[in-house]
């Protein structure tokens, strides 16, 4: 199967494993599951107050075709999710073919371990609803493999979903703030989204 496409799906822990079993059902080869935490509403706390829940981010590497059945198949639980154009060498096909448009943007963050609450902060400040914490520290990650992910937190990995006319005034937020200009400081890229599911659901509906 041309791989050209990252599917990543985010889930409340334990779900995960179930929502990669539905995949495999649709024709998916296998999956990686990724630990971190995400943003969860509080009736106590009120809207405003950023609380975080844990997570499991499940990450497939699939087709156009598959990763479309995939976003159909979220968008049945109201489970956040998105996709990432993938590219490796291979023979030019349909496959590698009509890229699809971007629609969105995935801001990613790399900070010292303990700042990722700081940076969503920030974030909020500029309007950002959807984003994820992972804990890391820069291990390579099999595509083809399976594995509930366990790693040393040193770093934590923020990812932060965004309408493509919010992005820029939340990099410069983030970038200004965390003094990121300065060496050791952390590291912020932004990669095209061409598909999204369920973007600023209601959290408390999301499975």
């Amino acid at each position: 199967m041309p791989i050209n496409t990252l599917f990543f799906a985010v889930v409340k822990k334990g779900k995960a494993n179930t929502l990669l079993q539905k995949a495999q059902n649709l024709g998916a080869e296998g999956g990686t599951i990724f630990l971190g935490k995400g943003p969860s509403l509080s009736k106590l706390f009120g809207k405003n107050k950023l609380l975080l829940s844990d997570k499991e981010i499940l990450m497939i590497n699939c087709n156009r075709q598959l990763n479309s059945m995939l976003h159909k198949l979220v968008a049945q639980t109201k489970t956040l999710a998105f996709s990432l154009p993938f590219s490796q060498f291979q023979p030019e096909n349909k496959e590698t073919k009509n890229i699809p448009k971007e629609i969105a943007d995935c801001i990613m963050i790399i900070v010292d371990k303990q700042k990722g609450e700081a940076c969503l902060k920030i974030a909020k400040k500029a309007d950002a609803k959807d984003f994820i914490i992972i804990s890391g520290r820069g291990a390579g990650i099999p595509v083809n493999y399976y594995f509930p992910l366990a790693i040393e937190p040193e770093k934590e990995i923020v990812i932060i979903l965004s309408p493509k006319g919010k992005t820029a005034s939340i990099q410069a937020e983030v970038y200004r703030d965390l003094e990121l200009d300065q060496i050791g400081k952390g590291i912020l890229f932004v990669l095209p989204i061409t598909k999204i599911s369920n973007l600023s659901v209601e959290r408390g509906r999301q499975s």
